[in-house]
């Protein structure tokens, strides 16, 4: 019965093939696309699958450890589709294709097998609405999906995006010169220019600020301010690439112009921006400035002025900082050590202090014969002295009150 409903219904075995039996012979399938050679090797616990599914699927050729492309399904779809054979080609129409000239009854993840290697073979990216898949599970695919035949930059243009990504992100790059994976090229790249592009404006911005303070050179081509600028116009120059496709910011990545400039110094200035913006923006400048003259502000200067690739600029600010601060400190001991003592003015003795003045407290009148007195001791004892000087080889009789 199925034979005559699905005549050309491949044998897949006895048993069911699963959706992660599917998805391992895709993993092989895109592999071996990959290869100059069109083989990949399988794995010796793997080897029967591909034997049993991909081969009767037409997708190509176990052999003894290596599974070989085959070209079936690319001449298929590729003559059904030669109205226009560069474009879209919707998994709806794929899936039309694959049941002509005879219906093969193929189950919807086999089906989507098929479609999926499909597109590795011609090295077509899955799109939805025009944006590209980022990453495709066997399983997802809608009929309104289409495989699209991504643009792809040259060979060198290739080579050099890929080693500048290296060395500026300090990230490893893809190798492979396929349009899938030219996709996600684009996107690693883009995620990097997201994330830096703000501190990167943000810190031109800091330095430009500070140009005066630390001795910066505005019309240099070397040292940190070049170095930050050349940054800033390469992340900005990629952002403006981000919505013309994968292929534009290759090509932009590899065609920047970067002068003397080493990758390696444009890369420790823009991913250590955000650092270096935030040291800036948060340093003590009414410190910093107290610091003319000092060898610690001197090398904070010199450490501006050099690229971020040699000097860790946010280091630098706080162990200025702290030196000045520590200088300063120093200064104040040495003042206080050597500024004299203010000078005192000595306590008057008792036959000092004036006890018949108007402004004296009480004012004592010492030649009457009866009288009291308050004040301090030595107020009391003048006043005696006083009285016993007014009436000499007199008795004097003494009494007291402690008044708090």
């Amino acid at each position: 019965m199925l034979a005559w409903q699905y005549p050309a219904h491949p044998d897949l075995g006895a048993q069911a093939v699963t959706p992660a039996q599917a998805r391992t012979v895709l993993g092989y399938i895109s592999e071996a696309a990959g290869a100059r050679e069109g083989k990949a090797e399988i794995a010796r616990g793997d080897q029967g699958l591909m034997e049993t599914v991909a081969q009767p699927l037409k997708l190509g050729t176990m052999g003894e450890s290596y599974f070989t492309l085959g070209g079936y399904w690319r001449e298929h779809f590729n003559r059904l589709a030669k109205s226009d054979p560069d474009a879209d080609i919707g998994y709806g129409s794929l899936t039309a294709w694959m049941d002509e000239p005879q219906r093969m009854g193929l189950a919807t993840h086999i089906q989507q097998l098929v479609a999926a290697a499909y597109g590795e073979m011609e090295d077509r990216v899955w799109v939805i609405g025009g944006a590209p898949v980022a990453d495709l599970k066997l399983g997802e695919i809608k009929d309104s999906w289409a495989l699209r035949r991504q643009p792809l930059p040259s060979e060198p243009d290739w080579e050099i995006a890929r080693a500048r990504y290296e060395k500026i992100f300090g990230k490893k790059a893809p190798v492979q010169l396929r349009g899938r994976i030219v996709n996600s090229f684009a996107d690693l790249v883009r995620t990097h220019v997201d994330k830096l592009l703000p501190a990167s404006r943000e810190l031109v911005a800091e330095l430009e600020r500070r140009a005066d303070f630390f001795g910066l050179d505005d019309t240099a081509v070397t040292g940190r301010l070049h170095t930050a600028r050349r940054g800033l116009a390469l992340l900005e120059e990629l952002l403006a690439e981000k919505g013309r496709g994968a292929k534009r910011v290759v090509e932009a990545l590899a065609a920047f112009g970067f002068g003397e400039l080493t990758l390696e110094r444009l890369g420790s200035s823009v991913t250590t921006a955000d650092a270096v913006a935030s040291a800036l923006q948060n340093a003590s400048w009414d410190v910093l400035e107290l610091g003319t003259g000092m060898d610690a502000l001197t090398t904070l200067q010199e450490d501006a002025r050099e690229d971020q690739f040699n000097r860790k600029l946010q280091d630098s600010l706080p162990r200025a900082q702290r030196a000045i601060t520590q200088a300063l400190a120093v200064q104040r001991q040495q003042q206080q050590r050597t500024e004299p003592p203010a000078a005192t003015q000595a306590s008057p003795t008792p036959d000092q202090v004036p006890l018949t003045t108007d402004t004296s407290h009480p004012k004592v009148e010492t030649t009457a014969r009866t009288g009291s007195v308050q004040g301090s001791a030595a107020e009391v004892e003048q006043a005696l002295h006083q009285v016993a000087a007014a009436h000499p080889g007199k008795a004097i009789e003494i009494t007291w009150k402690v008044v708090d």
